[in-house]
């Protein structure tokens, strides 16, 4: 190997000192730069160590003799350190709509302020009636309690069942009498009297009938304040009595919800 093969060797290892790795053929740069060499040797050794250089590079960028994939490099590390953080929250956000608050009212709900109020906010809302029923007032409104005297309130009301109608009649009064009721306590035209015993009330039931076929069923109680309450239950509603029309079947009510009618103490005289 000519001196000349040592300096194209020597230059071409100062050009690529502190390079990375490149993937070309070592000795097809060596045989360009020996080339370019012999057509610069009227230059000075200084001008001939930089023609070469040039060659060098240019030969490595131009000629293709790098691969396009390019060897991926190694990400460097992230810098080492102490990083103070807080306490990680283990909380998670609510996924959906955000919770409402309840519906607020606007000033407070009506106050019954006489006694025939209360008793018919007492009846309505017992449901001792079945919810099959509906209760029609006299004059198509919702029923309520009337004073008859200053010793009487009474709520009379129409009930429409799906298959029939009648009527209902509660009475809540000062009791003028004993405390027991018994059947001394029933007048004409009802009969076939007879006393039950519930929930420690005394209650007595009787029944009517005429001879246009109307009947009537009665239960009477009185309650330990000295208040007498009684609820009547007919075949036959106003608003078919007012047409003309006969009466349907039995009471529209049955024993039972009259009984629960008269011993509900919500239901007394106030005064």
């Amino acid at each position: 190997m000519t001196s000349d093969d040592d300096d194209i060797k020597q230059l071409l290892g100062r050009a690529l000192a502190g390079e990375p790795p490149l993937r070309l053929d070592r000795d097809e740069v060596f045989r360009q730069g020996k080339r370019k060499l012999r057509n610069r040797r009227r230059l000075e050794a200084g001008g001939a160590v930089t023609g070469v250089v040039a060659a060098v590079v240019g030969a490595v960028l131009l000629s293709g003799l790098v691969g396009d994939d390019e060897p991926e490099r190694d990400v460097p590390p992230a810098a080492t350190g102490t990083v103070t953080t807080g306490p990680r929250s283990t909380a998670t956000t609510p996924v959906g709509p955000p919770s409402t608050s309840p519906a607020s009212t606007v000033g407070d709900p009506p106050i019954a302020t006489t006694q025939a109020d209360v008793l018919t906010q007492a009846f309505l809302g017992s449901h001792l009636v079945p919810e099959q029923m509906q209760l029609v007032g006299l004059d198509g409104q919702a029923p309520r309690f009337l004073e008859q005297d200053p010793d009487l309130y009474e709520l009379v009301t129409d009930v429409r069942a799906p298959d029939r109608e009648g009527g209902l009649s509660v009475r809540v009064a000062k009791s003028a009498s004993g405390p027991v009721a018994s059947c001394k306590k029933v007048q004409g035209p009802y009969g076939d009297c007879e006393v039950r015993i519930w929930k420690g009330f005394t209650v007595v039931l009787a029944g009517y009938r005429n001879d246009a076929g109307e009947k009537g069923r009665m239960a009477l109680s009185i309650h330990p304040d000295g208040s007498t309450v009684t609820a009547v239950a007919t075949n036959l509603s106003d608003a078919r009595r007012a047409l003309g029309k006969s009466p349907q079947g039995l009471p529209i009510l049955e024993d039972e919800t009259l009984i629960g009618i008269v011993v509900d103490p919500a239901l007394w005289f106030e005064g």
